[in-house]
């Protein structure tokens, strides 16, 4: 009977073994994944294009980490990271449960020639003639201009309408999914120079695992035998 024991406690042990070996590798794996997935984000440089409605995307790979404080111990000399991490910071309680925070950087810029209208003359001082214009390009940038001898005055107003997209897609060989931040503008005069993306990642479950186990078992004479114990298992199904 003791040696009967003995030899189950080894087979025990040897599975807890055998089970911790595989979790740790499962964790260092995902370590090192995160960390390339870091680099390769707070490297990666912004894509932009226009698509066929002339809408302005701009594309970015966002960064990830298990948790805030992962993020905001990074040293970095980009001053968009530096900006980034000071949002996530300031919101951290809404972002550490899989929340994001983004800063976008854009700027505008357009010409146009108008016709310029005498609004004001004074026939005998011409030094005191005024000259008013409009302009409006296509409904984005709006605006008045009223001229003198000495300065112009300018009043202008410009509309954006953005779309922010933080999502996953696969890439690669091994269709592995890459986090990223798009932000579609449909002002054609404005472009977005930086865009910086984090967000918490979410973990993958764990399939491997460690526990109290009820298995049952098919005997020689076709009865059912039930066990109880700890053992190994990889989950196929998860509920």
């Amino acid at each position: 009977m003791k040696k009967y024991l003995n030899k189950n406690l080894v087979i025990l042990l040897l599975l807890v073994l055998i089970g911790t070996l595989l979790m740790l590798r499962s964790h260092d794996r995902a370590k090192i994944r995160e960390q390339t997935n870091l680099v390769t984000s707070l490297n990666s440089s912004i894509k932009v294009w226009k698509d066929k409605n002339n809408k302005l995307h701009s594309r970015m790979v966002a960064i990830q980490t298990q948790n805030v404080k992962a993020f905001l111990i990074i040293k970095s000399k980009d001053s968009i990271v530096n900006e980034l991490q000071k949002a996530v910071k300031k919101y951290k309680k809404y972002i550490k449960k899989h929340g994001s925070a983004t800063v976008v950087h854009s700027s505008t810029s357009a010409s146009t020639t108008v016709v310029t209208k005498v609004v004001y003359k004074d026939t005998t001082d011409c030094s005191s003639m005024q000259f008013k214009s409009h302009f409006n390009l296509n409904g984005w940038v709006i605006g008045n201009t009223l001229a003198t001898k000495d300065s112009t005055s300018i009043d202008f107003k410009i509309r954006n309408t953005y779309t922010v997209i933080i999502g996953e897609e696969r890439q690669g060989f091994l269709k592995r999914k890459k986090p990223f931040a798009e932000v579609i503008n449909q002002n054609p005069y404005t472009e977005v120079k930086n865009l910086k993306t984090y967000s918490v990642s979410v973990p993958k479950p764990k399939r491997f695992g460690i526990g109290p186990a009820v298995t049952v078992g098919l005997e020689k004479d076709g009865g059912l035998k039930w066990v109880i114990g700890i053992g190994v298992q990889y989950n196929l199904i998860r509920f």
